[in-house]
């Protein structure tokens, strides 16, 4: 059995890859522009399709169970703030489709200070945010729970 050869260390580190191996893979979603690569662009494209209608259903039910808002009747004095869905296909490592996701955005660059809001709401937390924490409580030697 013969040996692979020995791995080249002209940029000073012993790892191969793949542009050194001269493996370049282009990703499914760009190579295949079939249907269910693709992306909606809007709400009304999104709902034709079938795979796109369970993510929407999906965001709208758990912001209503997060009680994110309440509907109220548009009066004349309130701005309104809009929103937008937008789209996305998650890929397994292997470049297969993973799921769908549908988020509801909103633009709040249109919002006035004390009177469109008061509170902001992201449900998700950065990793930095918490790196940050834990940095604190190891250095405060606190509890955590």
């Amino acid at each position: 059995m013969t040996e692979p050869p020995a791995p080249s260390t002209s940029q000073g580190h012993h790892m191969i890859t793949r542009n050194k191996a001269k493996e370049h893979h282009i990703s499914l979603a760009t190579k295949n522009k079939k249907d269910i690569f693709k992306e909606a662009k809007t709400t009304k494209e999104a709902l034709k399709s079938p795979h796109w209608r369970t993510p929407i259903l999906e965001e709208i039910r758990a912001l209503h169970n997060n009680k994110t808002w309440i509907f109220m009747p548009k009066r004349a004095s309130i701005n309104l703030v809009g929103s937008k869905c937008v789209f996305k296909t998650k890929l397994n490592a292997n470049r297969t489709i993973d799921k769908y996701k549908a988020r509801l955005v909103f633009r709040g660059f249109s919002q006035l200070i004390g009177i469109d809001f008061e509170e902001t709401f992201c449900p998700v937390v950065k990793a930095t945010t918490i790196r940050v924490v834990l940095s604190i409580v190891v250095s405060s030697k606190w509890r955590i729970r």
